[in-house]
C-alpha cells in the first residue's frame, strides 16, 4: 500500500515562531494513533538555528513566498484507513481544533496520495 501524505498551513501570526503546549500534546496524541505519523512545526524555525521565519529565508538567500503562512502540520498515513480514521478521530475533531482556533488567521488543505 501507498503512503498517503496529508499538509495544512496555517496562517498563526500571533505565534509565528513557537508552537504552544495545548497544540504540541495534541500532535502527541495524532503519534500514537495506528498508522500515524505526523509533524507540526512553525516555517523554518530551527533548520540552519534560524530562530524564526525571516532568519531562514536569510539564511536560505530566499524571498518570502509564504504568503502569511507560519505553521505546517505534516501528517503521513500509512494508507487511506489511516488517514480517515485519524480525520475522524476525537483527537483531531475534538482536541485538534479547538487547540488551534484561537490562532488561526488563515488555512489550506493538501493531499497526496
Amino acid at each position: 500500500m501507498a503512503l498517503v501524505q496529508h499538509t495544512v498551513l496555517f496562517k498563526f501570526p500571533a505565534i509565528a515562531a513557537e508552537v504552544p503546549d495545548p497544540i504540541a500534546a495534541v500532535l502527541a496524541k495524532f503519534n500514537a494513533l495506528p498508522g500515524i505519523v505526523a509533524h507540526f512545526a512553525p516555517h523554518g524555525v530551527g533548520i540552519g538555528g534560524a530562530p524564526d521565519k525571516a532568519g531562514f529565508l536569510d539564511l536560505v538567500s530566499w524571498p518570502d513566498k509564504t504568503e502569511g503562512y507560519t505553521h505546517c502540520l505534516l501528517v503521513v498515513a500509512a494508507d487511506h484507513a489511516s488517514l480517515k480514521a485519524y480525520l475522524h478521530s476525537d483527537e483531531h475533531l475534538k482536541e485538534w481544533m479547538p487547540a488551534v482556533k484561537p490562532y488561526i488567521q488563515g488555512i489550506i488543505v493538501f493531499r497526496v496520495s
